[in-house]
């Protein structure tokens, strides 16, 4: 019968010899390629030139927010960390992302600061509370916490947590990839950036969010009703489907 190969992400390339390793997967014999987003499979395309299917990430309905988050006058920006993979490059871009946050409420001293992880590093900036290792009950209860959900990444394969946050209603302001290229519509759904590595354009888009309560309300309430439509069980019916079509059982 036919072979299914499903394709969550690109993360690990980046490093010559993991390349290597990483391509010669993906160019295994397989008769079907599911992507979980049409930027891996542009990139499966450019890359190996294999196509594959696109079944996107889902969340369960269960953990999406019926209502738009209030806009409170204490803001709160919370960020996933991730320590750095690759050796050349910071995909994650974790490191920016403390350091100038940091910058950011220092001048801003209202601003609280909130992140989560599998583990705290040691000498982790004191002003920056740390969610280790959350449940999935704990980590929807976080991301209610935050107004605004900063993912620093450079690149995302899908992206998660920025879609997890989304579905709480939080105003996500990242880059142009991942599942904010998939369904992210700027100023409307999500704020996007140009360049992760310019200070001043996040520092812009922050107070942009910031001083607009209207305009975080617009975005949280959009959030919500775009994620509506990537349920995870939408997406697990379309999966099925599609074995149902090969008659892989």
């Amino acid at each position: 019968g036919a072979k299914v190969y499903f394709i969550q992400d690109f993360e690990t390339w980046g490093n010559d010899n993991e390349n290597k390793k990483v391509k010669a997967s993906y160019q295994l014999p397989y008769d079907l390629r599911i992507s979980v987003s049409t930027e891996l499979h542009d990139k499966l395309m450019k890359e190996l030139n294999a196509s594959s299917a696109v079944i996107c990430n889902g969340i369960p309905k269960k953990n999406i927010l019926k209502v738009p988050k209030i806009s409170k006058k204490n803001i709160v920006i919370g960020f996933p960390f991730r320590e750095r993979r690759a050796i050349k490059q910071d995909i994650k871009n974790t490191e920016f992302g403390i350091k100038n946050l940091q910058k950011f409420v220092h001048k801003n001293p209202v601003i609280k600061l909130r992140t989560f992880g599998f583990k705290k590093p040691e000498n982790f900036p004191e002003q920056i509370e740390f969610f280790e290792n959350p449940s999935r009950n704990e980590l929807n209860s976080w991301y209610d916490s935050i107004d605004i959900f900063y993912v620093p990444s450079l690149y995302e394969g899908w992206g998660l947590p920025a879609m997890e946050a989304m579905a709480r209603g939080c105003t996500v302001i990242g880059a142009d990839t991942g599942c904010l290229k998939e369904f992210g519509r700027h100023m409307e759904n999500c704020y996007k950036l140009n360049n992760m590595k310019n200070k001043q354009e996040l520092f812009h888009g922050l107070e942009t969010l910031i001083s607009s309560d209207d305009l975080r309300q617009k975005i949280s309430k959009n959030a919500i009703k775009t994620v509506n439509n990537y349920s995870f069980e939408n997406k697990a019916q379309e999966f099925l489907e599609l074995l149902e079509k090969l008659k892989i059982y």
